[in-house]
């Protein structure tokens, strides 16, 4: 309560932005148009309106989901938006608790405790509706339901940082039918993103250069807020290239044990790879971890089991305050160590039943802790 109180303070004090939320308002305002994916023209806009200029960083159609928001104040789409993105986080909570049959109120309350979903929420962020897309991609992978998943893992492609690394898993596990309706998203993304950009049928090209300008400036502004691995190596100097190829490096040496471990599993292990390899992580990412906690949850023994959650609750609370001498977000210890013990514990499963797991969404026996 105290840290949320805290990042109340931060938000609304002073800050006509509302944090990020001026640049989804904006981004609903612009949609449909040439400006959406104009730097200058979004930018005219914001201005306009007092909020600060930013490009949109987002695959244009999703843009449209913030339309009715451009016709009412900033402030109250920002409350509105908070309390939305808390209820969807909540339902997350649910289908994960169904998921690794746990109690249902001890799932919301696993979700709505994480810090970083009250990050995501009171920062104007949407990351719990891609932890929703991940619950619920869990969710179908366990009830053998290969094209619902396909769907859920093809929404997320409205932040394709997030998406990239669940559709290489599938490519792996060679999860045909789940791609298929994956390349059926991506296509729907890619006509929906040309009304967005106001008809733009090449709007990847001014997409694509818009984001190569725009990393950089948003990395140097938030490099104390990131919680990756490709996020710390750049902050010591790293060149940005190489640090994605050691990202990639450590994806790909994964998947060879991702493609044979039991669907679930490797989903939820994909979603701490995800945020850990990130080129791209700010403190509302790890949203997308909590389907990889519930699962060190179920599959962990103790005393790790309650020392390593235990831990990454606490320090992600203390991860909201500003500690004199620290320039860098202790939730990266978090991100990295939470995605070491997953990985390590996936390495000493037993294989008895890898060949049955390698191409199908089956229900086997995959949270006995090993």
């Amino acid at each position: 309560m105290i840290g949320l109180w805290q990042l109340v303070c931060n938000t609304l004090l002073g800050h006509p932005n509302f944090a990020d939320w001026s640049c989804f308002w904006a981004g609903g305002a612009t949609a449909g148009t040439r400006a959406l994916l104009d730097p200058n023209l979004h930018a005219a806009l914001a201005q306009a309106h007092g909020i600060r200029p930013a490009i949109w960083a987002y695959l244009p159609a999703f843009a449209w989901l913030f339309v009715p928001a451009a016709h009412f104040s900033l402030f109250a789409t920002y409350v509105a938006n908070a309390i939305a993105m808390l209820g969807i986080a909540a339902y997350a909570g649910i289908v994960l608790a169904d998921s690794f049959e746990m109690p249902r109120w001890f799932g919301v309350i696993a979700v709505l405790a994480w810090a970083p979903v009250k990050i995501a929420a009171v920062g104007g962020q949407n990351t719990p509706i891609a932890l929703l897309l991940i619950a619920l991609a869990i969710a179908f992978a366990k009830a053998e339901r290969p094209a619902p998943l396909g769907a859920c893992v093809g929404l997320l492609l409205y932040k394709p940082t997030i998406a990239l690394p669940f559709i290489v898993l599938l490519m792996a596990r060679r999860e045909w039918r789940a791609l298929a309706v994956v390349a059926a998203c991506g296509a729907a993304w890619y006509f929906a993103s040309v009304a967005a950009a106001g008809g733009n049928w090449l709007w990847m090209r001014p997409y694509l250069s818009a984001l190569h300008w725009y990393f950089p400036l948003d990395f140097r502004a938030n490099a104390a807020n990131v919680v990756s691995l490709p996020g710390i190596l750049m902050r010591f100097g790293m060149p940005a290239a190489v640090a994605l190829g050691i990202a990639v490096a450590l994806f790909v040496a994964a998947l060879p044990r991702l493609a044979r471990i039991d669907t679930v599993a490797a989903l939820s292990v994909t979603s701490a790879l995800a945020v850990a390899l990130s080129p791209h992580a700010w403190q509302y990412e790890p949203v997308i971890m909590l389907p990889a906690i519930f699962y060190a949850m179920l599959v962990l023994s103790d005393p790790l089991k309650t020392w390593l959650v235990a831990v990454s609750y606490v320090v992600a609370v203390v991860s909201i305050f500003a500690i004199p001498g620290l320039s860098w977000n202790l939730l990266v210890i978090v991100v990295i160590g939470l995605t070491v013990v997953l990985l390590w514990n996936v390495t000493r499963r037993r294989t008895s039943t890898d060949a049955t797991a390698q191409h199908g969404f089956g229900k086997r026996a995959a949270f006995e802790p090993r």
